[in-house]
């Protein structure tokens, strides 16, 4: 019979998985099963791994684990036997997960990469086209070599990130096509990336390519105004109240810039106007710059309750408001649009309509971006991942 999810979290159980392997080993086969859900398996000889092929030189795979996680995961030394025994000195490690991390000599001297960003979110916008770049070189270089790229589970980050380089390298020509590729590659129901916010900047991506003044060496296009939230209204209350026989919450905003390094919040506060009669909350925000990437997060009371967010780069915002001059300055989101509110099918949360608007204005002014956020997060950033860039290229000279 087909594996099911079990009613209960599988990490409820890894204390006694040990116990059950001395007496049935074929049961740590069950469970991966398990844990890899929807996804596709490589299993071929000796191997079975949590693993595709989405081309011939690229590999989406889950996180390479050890001791009691190797159990539920890819073991690590079976990931390095595989790639060893298939790929032998021909392929380079990717790892995009920011919360962990494995010594490079796990893998025996070959190239392992980090570009790595936060679990569920969309990558800094500068951070893709490093990715890209980086792992065209090493295979470019060699028509033998592969990239074997895995986030946590080997899905949504992954998948965000494979799918941009299968623009970049024109394999495919829009963003649609590539999330399709991605998704009938690696999963059973063609369901790859799933996050509003990390196929949006798939979207952004194609749009910077196919733009004649994209400039790959700033990252950057042509100048544009500096824009600033004026209003954000939420069509339909959320309820997350834990209050027994009520509904509704507290809701705040949360304005975060993040880059590859560090994510800060600049900005937090309680909703202006909370009208339930009209199932209307209404933000009105103070006046500062926003540059780059930005993350919207709706909270309920506090930073600890998250309810859904909005990640935008301000480039591409600024880029479709002038698209658009008869919206004014206004974006519309709709829940499917929204990351968390599109994944509440039952609609406990958002109600079906659920919708957010959001409301710029331009600033006159031209403010750097270490003196509005009073960081220079993104400058260790661009260091951090120019160091994967050179070592992608002296990987492929090897």
């Amino acid at each position: 019979p087909k594996p099911t999810q079990p009613p209960f979290p599988v990490s409820h159980f890894l204390p006694y998985f040990s116990i059950v392997l001395s007496l049935a080993m074929p049961a740590t086969s069950k469970i991966k099963a398990i844990v890899s859900k929807k996804k596709r398996r490589f299993e071929f000889g000796s191997f079975d791994l949590d693993l595709s092929y989405i081309l011939t030189n690229i590999i989406a795979m889950g996180y390479p684990s050890e001791k009691l996680e190797a159990l539920y995961r890819n073991k690590l030394s079976d990931v390095k036997e595989f790639l060893d025994t298939v790929h032998p000195r021909n392929y380079a490690v990717i790892n995009l997960c920011i919360e962990r991390k494995y010594p490079p000599s796990k893998f025996g001297g070959q190239p392992v990469l980090c570009f790595e960003f936060a679990d569920h979110c969309a990558p800094p916008f500068k951070l893709i086209h490093q990715f890209c770049t980086a792992v065209g070189t090493y295979l470019d270089a060699n028509p033998q070599a592969v990239a074997a790229i895995h986030c946590k589970a080997g899905k949504g980050r992954t998948g965000t990130m494979i799918s941009c380089y299968l623009l970049y390298s024109g394999y495919c020509r829009t963003a649609n096509e590539a999330e399709r590729v991605f998704g009938n590659k690696r999963t059973h129901d063609g369901k790859g990336v799933t996050i509003p916010s990390q196929k949006r900047y798939i979207k952004y991506y194609e749009r910077a390519l196919n733009n004649p003044k994209f400039d790959p060496e700033t990252i950057y296009m042509a100048p544009r105004p500096v824009m600033s939230l004026k209003r954000v209204v939420m069509h339909g209350i959320p309820s997350f109240s834990t209050i027994p026989g009520t509904k509704g919450c507290d809701p705040c905003l949360g304005i975060s810039v993040f880059s590859q390094s560090s994510t800060r919040t600049v900005y937090f506060a309680r909703a202006t106007i909370v009208d339930g009669d009209k199932a209307l909350v209404i933000f009105d925000v103070e006046k500062f710059p926003l540059f780059q990437d930005v993350n919207f997060v709706f909270f309920h009371r506090n930073s600890k309750t998250k309810m859904c967010s909005v990640a935008l780069n301000m480039m591409f915002v600024a880029d479709e408001l002038a698209a658009k001059p008869e919206k004014g300055y206004k974006l519309e989101f709709k829940r499917r649009d929204i990351d968390k509110a599109c994944k509440d099918k039952e609609y406990r949360h958002f109600a079906r309509d659920f919708s957010l608007d959001f409301e710029f204005v331009v600033l006159n002014e031209s403010v750097p971006v270490s003196a509005a956020y009073g960081v220079t997060s993104g400058e260790q950033a661009d260091k951090n991942v120019e160091a994967g860039s050179t070592a992608a290229a002296a990987a492929a000279t090897t």
